[in-house]
């Protein structure tokens, strides 16, 4: 019995010997963004169709360290026609989410769903990612522009992040010198098309089968319907370009009707 087990030790030894020396991909665990709110596609509120979370950076483990860099936090997104293939896809997702890789639902959700990054542009810039900024911060995202009961405070399709939680819409949110970073929301397959889905305007074109961001499906839930899906997940990479992922937070879906938004960009 002392051989049998003497013999399994010398085996692990090697194999992790193996493993170390051939350089073979090492992941790092990190922390997951926090929840803020979770937004339904069957809100009947379209001033309450935004999404929020806090990133989690600035401490262990989502931090650069030696050999490793956190990177940030990337939103993550699909269109879809039916609300049956979303949800479908949601259990899926969270049926691994607290499972022991904690990158697994991430993977799962980009190289078997087709999630894709949300895009940020400004005048100044473009990213796909919240960049690390060391220290937590509030991510308010409005996909689509809706306008509300007063015109002079819309609700602006926007991205914003800050150290403040954004408990309801504030427009001074969407300002220059509001001490936060500014944003507007693209589709990744185009940095200049929106969400709003008017078939009249070229920046913000109605999903079709074939768009890498859309999972068709022949039947509609609803005609002139569409669902949008979102997750924020943390991010970070080594020196061999090796990505790792944190356990993904799902930030909920909310549905856009191509007929509210025809006036706006």
């Amino acid at each position: 019995m002392k051989v049998v087990r003497g013999l399994s030790f010398m085996l692990f030894t090697f194999c992790l010997f193996l493993f170390v020396s051939c350089g073979l991909e090492a992941f790092y665990y990190l922390d997951p963004p926090q929840e803020d709110r979770l937004v339904l596609y069957t809100n009947s509120d379209r001033t309450l169709d935004y999404f929020s979370f806090r990133t989690n950076e600035g401490s262990e483990p989502n931090i650069s360290l030696g050999e490793f860099e956190f990177l940030g936090t990337e939103v993550y997104y699909k269109i879809y026609r039916s609300t049956s293939a979303m949800t479908s896809c949601q259990s899926s997702i969270s049926s691994i989410t607290n499972g022991t890789d904690a990158s697994a639902a991430a993977e799962k959700l980009i190289d078997s769903y087709g999630y894709k990054t949300l895009r940020f542009v400004s005048p100044k810039s473009q990213v796909s990612i919240v960049k690390d900024a060391q220290t937590p911060r509030y991510v308010y995202i409005r996909l689509n522009h809706f306008q509300g009961e007063s015109e002079d405070n819309p609700y602006t399709n926007v991205v914003c992040t800050g150290r403040t939680q954004m408990k309801e819409y504030d427009s001074s949110w969407n300002t220059e010198g509001s001490g936060v970073d500014v944003y507007f929301p693209r589709r990744n397959i185009n940095s200049s098309y929106g969400f709003n889905f008017n078939s009249k305007d070229e920046n913000s074109p109605v999903p079709k089968n074939g768009d890498e961001d859309v999972t068709w499906s022949d039947t509609a839930t609803e005609e002139g319907c569409w669902y949008i899906d979102m997750y924020a997940v943390s991010v970070g990479r080594d020196t061999s370009f090796t990505t790792s992922y944190s356990e993904v937070l799902h930030l909920g879906s909310i549905t856009v009707r191509e007929s509210e938004y025809d006036e706006y960009n």
